[in-house]
């Protein structure tokens, strides 16, 4: 069962998620059978557990999505490794997030497979 509160939106979240590597629309280009390689850096929220994760929304499974470090607590970096493994040429939107017990915080970046 879900809890009810309120939210001060005028306060800092606590946990933010920033994404180096695009360009400044969040876009990157891969190569047919490439890989790119984008910083994650994570403001995490003390000693909680964070957890990273990458989802497509237009479904392809010619690209895949490989995390230097999957979990983390409070600050840290890491890499994601971005690689098309023969994607048809197209736009794909991926959405990288990274999570706590009770908050997400998510990136949308667009992949130009080429």
């Amino acid at each position: 069962m879900g809890k009810l509160g309120v939210i001060n939106a005028s306060l800092p979240l606590g946990l933010s998620l920033n994404v180096d590597g695009t360009d400044n629309r969040g876009r990157i280009a891969i190569a047919y059978n490439s890989s790119v390689t984008l910083r994650l850096s994570i403001m995490g929220v003390g000693n909680k557990a964070e957890h990273l994760s990458a989802g497509i929304g237009n479904y392809t499974e010619h690209i895949q999505f490989n995390f230097g470090q999957l979990t983390g607590n409070g600050d840290f970096v890491t890499d994601l490794k971005i690689t098309n493994t023969g994607s048809p040429k197209g736009v794909f939107i991926v959405t990288v997030s990274v999570k706590t017990d009770y908050l997400v915080v998510s990136q949308v970046i667009e992949i130009v497979a080429t």
